[in-house]
């Protein structure tokens, strides 16, 4: 826990890199960390495929790295492709000394060396294979349903992230080969690195990744999200419930972050609560928007009162001011579990790319929590419309 402490009071502090607006590389120092997680970030996602490319950017993005993985590895170097609605990340955990070599290596695939023909087949074989394992998975219909809901099915952000199994079999080289010309370019790329590192040195260097090209604007198409309840139908023994509130770019983020905490501690089992299986929270910030999304997992039975509890949970929050002791404890389990979720460097490199995407700089991950009042967190509330539900599972008609 020292470490985990000690990389929270580092994260508050600034980066390495000018926090302007226009800032796309942050450096942040760490003397007490044993690696260097580096993250190069592209604004590149569904909203650049055609209806029909589903899943097109991560196979462009499997496919250009998949022919570096074995230098990568004999450098100690390993790599990992994060897809995301408005963005696909390459994130990369190497030793101090090799970090500028590993960077250099995954630079030079990115915007020099395109794939070949069969690097292209071979990843879009493995893409196919995982997607069609993954097709039974009730948590990815789930998944699936509250985007094709929240998002809207004609929106990009609509469709599977990754794509489909068919999806993926029909896109053929040549449209791999020119989305990764036109679209993996250095005017569309945020850069992070964490770890043992001297910020002007390593700013310096990340920079001259990225070359001397002037940051592309950043477009995504509006969506409207359906504020209503959506039943599906699906061959499970349970029930997912899933509900996501959109909150304007403008928001209060860290309150919807601990919104989404507190509604989950709301909805998980208790003694009063013994039939809930599952519960997940996410808040996803992103240009123009941003999203709490909860998830539970519920007897098919009971699937319409839980519904009711979802729709409702903030209203609770709102209505029930809580004990000073209560509060203050709820604040101390949030904080803790931030500092989890950023444990690992490369968690932290990754939070500080989707901050420079978002925010066009990093100023930290973990701000002072001192003042997130009670009336703060009911005002942040107060601002969230109906949210969009989609229930999950086995129709009990019969």
């Amino acid at each position: 826990m020292k470490a985990v402490a000690l990389a929270a009071i580092l994260l508050a502090q600034s980066f390495g890199s000018d926090s302007h607006a226009q800032a796309r590389v942050g450096v942040l120092s760490e003397p007490g960390t044993s690696v260097v997680a580096a993250e190069l970030l592209f604004s590149v996602g569904p909203g650049d495929e055609d209806e029909y490319q589903s899943g097109l950017t991560y196979l462009a993005a499997r496919s250009v790295v998949a022919p570096i993985e074995p230098l990568l590895d004999s450098i100690g170097a390993h790599l990992n492709v994060l897809p995301e609605k408005d963005a696909i990340s390459f994130s990369l955990v190497s030793a101090p000394d090799v970090w500028e070599e590993a960077t250099g290596i995954l630079s030079t695939a990115l915007f020099r060396d395109p794939p070949d023909s069969l690097t292209v087949i071979r990843e879009r074989a493995s893409i196919a294979a995982e997607l069609q394992g993954r097709s039974a998975n009730p948590a990815d219909a789930a998944t699936r349903a509250i985007d094709r809901a929240f998002f809207g099915p004609d929106h990009p952000w609509g469709r599977p992230t990754v794509g489909t199994p068919e999806s993926v079999r029909r896109l053929q080289f040549g449209e791999v080969e020119s989305f990764l010309r036109e679209n993996f370019v250095s005017s569309r790329t945020f850069a992070a690195a964490v770890g043992p590192l001297d910020p002007a040195s390593a700013t310096a260097h990340l920079e001259s990744l990225l070359g001397s090209a002037q940051g592309a604007p950043l477009d995504y198409p509006p969506f409207e999200p359906a504020e209503r309840s959506i039943q599906a139908a699906y061959n499970s023994i349970t029930t997912w419930v899933t509900a996501s509130f959109i909150f304007p770019e403008d928001a209060d983020e860290e309150a919807m972050r601990f919104i989404g905490y507190l509604a989950a501690a709301e909805l998980s089992f208790s003694p009063l609560q013994r039939s809930i299986y599952n519960v997940e929270s996410e808040v996803v910030t992103r240009v123009g928007s941003g999203e709490i999304r909860l998830q539970i997992v519920v007897p098919p039975e009971e699937s319409e009162a839980w519904e009711e509890r979802v729709a409702g949970v903030l209203t609770r929050l709102l209505d029930s001011p809580m004990l000073p002791d209560v509060y203050a404890g709820h604040l101390r389990r949030y904080a803790g579990e931030q500092l989890m979720a950023l444990a690992a460097p490369e968690d932290r490199a990754h939070a500080a790319a989707r901050r420079l995407l978002v925010h066009g700089q990093v100023d930290g991950h973990i701000p002072g929590l001192e003042g997130l009042t009670q009336e703060r967190v009911r005002q942040a509330a107060a601002s969230l419309a109906t949210p969009t539900i989609v229930v999950l599972g086995p129709t009990l008609d019969d």
